[in-house]
Order: C-alpha cells, then structure tokens, then sequence
C-alpha cells in the first residue's frame, strides 16, 4: 500500500529535516538507524518520509534516489546535492550545506514578505476607519438631519441605506467585512508585488533573482559540481522563464568552452555591475564560490536598502490615499448640513 503525502513538507521542515539527519550521521550511525530515529521524533509528515525513505533504501536505492522520488516535498536541487555528497563520501557536510541554504532563503522570503504586508495592512487599517464611521458616527448625524428636517440625498443617502442594510442583517454584515478586508489586503500585497516587478522600484525583483543565482550556484560550486551542470541545476530552480532563458543562453557559452567572466560579461542583463567585477574577480583568481558569496551579502543589503526607501515612500502615500477618501466621505455626510446654515439668513 503506497501512502501518499498530502501538502508536502514545508521549508522550514526541511531544513530541520536535512540538518538533524546530518548531526546523526555525523555522530556515526548508519543512515537507516538515522531515518529510525527521525521518525521517531519528528512531525507527523516527517515520520511519513521516514518511513517512504526507509523503505527505498531497503529496496537498494540510494537516498538521492529516494529523495527523487519524493518531488512534493524534495527539491531538485536537494537531489542533486544528496548524489553529489554519496559521491564524495561527504553527506553530512553537504546535508549542513544545503540546510543553511534553506534557512537563508526562508529568512530572506520572510524579510520580503513582511515588507510587502505592511502596506497591506495599512489598507485594512484604513478600510476598519471607515466602518467604524460608517455604523457609529454616521446614524448620530443622520438623527441630527431627520430632527432638523433635511433629507439625504445622492452619495449620503446610499450611504445611509448599506447602514440599515448592514444593522439589519449582521452576519452578512461580518461576511461582507471579512471578504472586503481580505480583499484588501490581498490587493495591497498584489500591488506592492507588481510594483517591486516594475523598474520603478529599481530592478528588485531582478536583484532578488542575481542573489538567489550567486547563492545557489556558490553552494553547487563548492559542492563540486561542474559550473555547466551548476548553472543548468540554477536555471531549472527559476521561476522566472525570461531570467531563465538568459541563464540558458549563459551556460551554451559556458558550453562552448567560453572563460565564465567572458560569458558573464555578455550577459549583462544578468548581472550589476557589482556582481559582474566580483564574478570576474574569482573567477581569475580560483575564488569564484567566496566572489559569489560576497555578491550575496551585498546583493541582501542592497535589498534592505532598497525596501526600507519603498517602505518610507510608500506608508506616506498609503496614509494620503486613506486621508483623502476619509476625508470625501466626511464631506458628503457633513454636506447637507452646510448647505443648510449657508441657506439661513444672518
């Protein structure tokens, strides 16, 4: 009976999962008793790739093997690197490798993606501001108008009948509420998204790809890997098809025996120019792999550089867009009651 894994594992799983297998290993106990004891201890989804793994093994693949076979929850890139440390001997060492990988790549998609959730909540903010108005200060002033006489008209009378429609069935009230404010939200990562796509934000997204490039490939380098299949391994992790075609187009130089700091420097939409002078510095003087994590580390301060300036231009703007429509609404409702004094002789 073939037991099937629902959800995968998560990232941060699997650098759990990579780094404990690692300490056990490193410790001297064989790789089945390893697999025993991880299932033992681990998650629910963990125990259950365990045991799949285990009995792989004992059916006489290797664990790159087994883990290929696991696509829902293992990478190719874990495949690759698992083969090449059976290869060498060096499984442990290359399973700490690729676990801080992992946790380099979750802290940095955690970073990112709280600075593309702060505008959204910012949204969700504004949008409660103006329930609040609408269910509390709104029926006060209409009192006022039916006590003084007037009647709503246009904007404020509509205004008025989502009020009474709201009070008078409250549960669709909180569904429309709920619905509304994730909409949002969604709207505002989305947005925040797109912008960090366009030129507009200063190419991130295309240093959020040049940072990913040099880690992976770093890792793969110095795993032992051959810069060609390296960069093949890369360019099958992207998920950008453009980034990926210039990737594609990079490794045919590399193919045809082209010196990688001449092949680099023909592809300069692949690159800053920071990145470019230090791949070309390792690669003359043998150090590639330590360039390319020196690319890294700037690449990552550039970003924070760079998010911090979108956040410090972005929150104004959010809380103007806000204090606008706030203040229409506001002019709407307080309307009537102008016209009326302005209408009364002195």
């Amino acid at each position: 009976m073939k037991i099937k894994l629902r959800g995968g594992v998560s990232l941060a799983e699997q650098i759990s999962f990579y780094r404990q297998l690692a300490v056990i290993l490193r410790s001297g106990l064989p790789l089945l008793n390893a697999l025993q004891l991880l299932q033992k201890h681990g998650s629910a989804k963990q125990m259950l790739l365990c045991y799949r793994l285990q009995q792989r093994l004992r059916r006489g693949s290797s664990l790159a093997q087994a883990l290929a076979a696991e696509a829902d929850c293992c990478t190719q890139l874990a495949v690759t690197l698992v083969a090449v440390g059976e290869e060498s001997g060096e499984l442990a060492t290359l399973l700490e490798q690729l676990a801080d990988y992992y946790s380099r790549q979750l802290k940095l998609r955690r970073f990112v993606q709280r600075a593309v959730t702060y505008p959204a909540f910012l949204l969700l903010a504004s949008f409660c501001v103006l329930l609040l108005f609408l269910l509390y200060i709104l029926p006060v002033l209409a009192d006022t108008y039916s006590a003084m006489g007037v009647l709503p008209m246009g904007t404020l009378a509509l205004l008025l009948t989502l009020k009474d429609a709201l009070l008078q069935q409250p549960l669709a009230a909180l569904a429309l509420t709920a619905g509304v404010a994730a909409a949002l939200f969604l709207l505002g990562r989305r947005l925040l998204r797109c912008f960090l796509r366009s030129r507009l934000s200063g190419n991130f997204h295309g240093l959020l790809l040049e940072v990913r490039f040099c880690r992976l490939l770093a890792l793969l380098l110095e795993s032992g890997v051959g810069i060609t299949r390296a960069v093949a391994i890369v360019t099958d992790t992207m998920d950008d098809e453009q980034y990926a075609g210039q990737l594609r187009l990079l490794n045919s130089r590399l193919k045809r025996g082209i010196a990688i700091e001449q092949a680099a420097g023909g592809a300069k939409e692949l690159f800053s120019p920071l990145m470019l002078e230090l791949v070309c510095v390792g690669a003359s003087t043998g150090y590639l792999p330590q360039m390319l994590q020196e690319a890294v580390t700037a690449g990552e301060q550039r970003m924070q550089q760079q998010l911090g300036r979108l956040q410090e231009l972005m929150v104004p703007l959010l809380l103007l867009v806000a204090a606008i429509i706030i203040a229409g609404i506001v002019c709407i409702v307080i309307g009537p009651l102008f016209e009326m004094l302005s209408a009364m002789p002195e």
